[in-house]
């Protein structure tokens, strides 16, 4: 297959709710970033998936499960430089940036370097993993996304981050969600290959809401989303609702949003925003959130 110049690739397969969010965050591109290709690696069979995404992937069960398939996107990528978004995300601007944001690494990961401490929720003791692998110091960062070229020095990184899951347990990683973590590999992988992350000061690129001191201000459809995060403002154009935020509140309203804009064009953003603000003002469960999904719908309808 001849690679594409550029394009962004995410991964969902095994429980519904890992496709629901895949077709949130391409609905989310498509309204911001719709001329950069999307690609999908997924078991679905849905139609729907096929309809959000440019390329529908299989997934290759004999890779590994849980987070190993990330170890291995390289291989499911058709283009020659990847933006990799992890499927709880929603994208609420325009991201050609972030291609020139790593365009001086091979292999790009938005964070910082450490010496000393834990990271990674905790898993690894970075000053012990120096010690024992000769580095100097270790990237952290959020696995939410990933920048890769189709290069020999990313195809290092790769095979790096292979051979260290091999030796996950022997080098003192904890398990994470009784299976191994993509980022505590991914990071001794590019410290052995020489790369460092990429600081985004100002929180630009991708951000999580752990740590977020009061609201997450944020609507998809006009664009924004900004909050403290650990005492500073970031305004990122990828937000990351990892773990239980993608079942919260913030998460499902412009999921919403997103669902309202899809199946009823005809509707302005202001009567979108309206309507899930009045439908969504409080936090409840998944159950909930479907309920007043369908409720809308009739609603819509009868009008």
């Amino acid at each position: 297959m001849n690679k594409q110049s550029k394009g962004i690739l995410t991964m969902a397969y095994g429980e519904q709710r890992y496709i629901d969010m895949a077709k949130t965050l391409a609905k989310s591109l498509q309204l911001h970033n719709d001329k950069i290709p999307r690609a999908i690696v997924t078991d679905s069979n849905d139609s729907e998936l096929s309809k959000l995404y440019h390329l529908c992937l299989p997934v290759k069960p004999e890779l590994g499960n849980g987070f190993r398939q990330k170890l291995y996107i390289d291989q499911y990528s058709p283009f020659q430089e990847t933006l990799y978004i992890d499927s709880d995300c929603i994208v609420v601007n325009k991201i050609e940036f972030i291609w020139d944001f790593f365009s001086e690494v091979s292999f790009g990961v938005v964070g910082y370097q450490k010496r000393e401490g834990k990271a990674f929720a905790d898993i690894l003791d970075v000053s012990d993993i120096i010690s024992i692998l000769g580095l100097s110091s270790l990237p952290v960062f959020n696995g939410g996304i990933y920048y890769y070229k189709n290069n020999p020095e990313a195809a290092q990184v790769f095979s790096e981050a292979r051979r260290i899951e091999r030796e996950y347990e022997s080098l003192g990683i904890a398990k994470f969600r009784e299976s191994i973590a993509d980022e505590p590999v991914f990071a001794i992988a590019l410290s052995l290959s020489g790369i460092e992350a990429v600081q985004d000061p100002q929180g630009l690129t991708m951000r999580t809401p752990l740590n977020m001191t009061g609201s997450l201000d944020i609507d998809v459809l006009k664009g924004y989303c900004h909050f403290i995060k650990e005492g500073k403002l970031v305004q990122p154009a990828i937000a990351h609702f990892c773990g239980s935020f993608a079942e919260g509140f913030y998460y499902n309203r412009e999921k919403l949003k997103l669902d309202l804009l899809n199946q009823h064009p005809q509707l302005n953003y202001h009567t979108i925003s309206l309507i899930a603000n009045l439908t969504i003002p409080f936090r409840y469960p998944e159950s909930a959130y479907r309920g007043l999904k369908n409720a809308v719908k009739r609603l819509i309808k009868k009008g």
